[in-house]
């Protein structure tokens, strides 16, 4: 939506650092929790060469999840939730060869090399798991929101009741009717439900909520930790208290206090290393840039 407000204006250079500033302060330190739980485990051994576990932590650093040390399915420890920022990280860095397709197009020439390295992107992010195509197409739903909220008839009628009522109609429908969301149909009908909201619309209210804004907030901490949170939950947990997770009643009591602890610690993490973080990058961009000032002076 920025780009195509800014558009030659668009600040690349704040764009690509605030990005790796969103992902990588909170990363990090879950990545340094994965290591240590997979060495504590282990009893502080090495089971693969030093390099080759070094050559393992950083296709971690990348969103790729090989096991490490040889602990099997390493990325079950955080439910392997990276595999969503590998299309983020794909988006980030093929956005540029977009905007050069439909923003700054200039001739035919330039259009098919951008095309070509959009796709060579896809190749290169998805080496080791490939992007599937369905689920690159929920990009394309916020391209079209991003269309429609600059509609003046469709951002209106986005804000009525109706449209209200149709979008919480169209949740319901896709909550219960389909058994997977990134099929077109439901993607085509969360679309719609994402442009009416994108536009304004609180659904009656509910989207202001002081609650739900700051889930909103911590939602990306919710997502890296939720993972870890239930591995030591329900994995770990047992070996130290008399609890057998195999029994619902003690399952949905631990999962319960695991919402509760979620919340508690996305909130702490937001609050002291994601804003931070975030804070940072921007520093970051201002200090870049005095750089290239006093190298344009020189």
């Amino acid at each position: 939506g920025r780009l195509m407000e800014k558009r030659r204006d668009f600040d690349w250079l704040a764009f690509a650092v605030s990005r790796v500033f969103r992902l990588y302060p909170l990363y990090l330190p879950l990545l340094v929790l994965v290591i240590f739980s997979v060495f504590y485990i282990q009893d502080w051994t090495f089971k693969d060469a030093p390099l080759q576990v070094a050559g393992q932590i950083m296709s971690w650093l990348i969103f790729d999840r090989p096991d490490i040390n040889q602990y099997p399915q390493t990325g079950i420890l955080i439910s392997n939730v990276t595999w969503t920022l590998n299309y983020e990280v794909f988006f980030y860095m093929s956005l540029p060869l977009f905007g050069m397709v439909f923003l700054y197009r200039r001739n035919w020439r330039q259009t098919v090399l951008c095309l070509l390295g959009i796709y060579a992107l896809y190749q290169l992010v998805g080496w080791e798991h490939s992007l599937k195509k369905h689920f690159l197409m929920s990009f394309l739903g916020g391209v079209a929101a991003a269309y429609w909220v600059r509609q003046p008839r469709l951002a209106a009628w986005s804000k009525t009741p109706l449209a209200g009522g149709i979008a919480l109609i169209v949740l319901l429908l896709v909550i219960t009717q389909f058994q997977k969301s990134f099929a077109f149909l439901p993607l085509v009908l969360l679309t719609l439900v994402f442009s009416i909201i994108a536009s304004g619309h609180t659904l009656f209210g509910a989207l202001t909520l002081r609650s739900i804004r700051w889930m909103g907030e911590i939602s990306y901490s919710t997502y890296l930790l939720h993972g870890f949170l239930i591995w030591l939950m329900i994995q770990r947990t047992p070996l130290i208290l008399p609890f057998d997770t195999t029994e619902p009643l003690t399952f949905v009591m631990l999962g319960a206090l695991c919402c509760c602890l979620l919340i508690i610690v996305s909130s702490l993490t937001f609050l002291y290393i994601e804003k931070p973080g975030m804070n940072a990058g921007r520093k970051v961009v201002d200090w870049l840039r005095q750089r290239a000032q006093v190298r344009a002076k020189a």
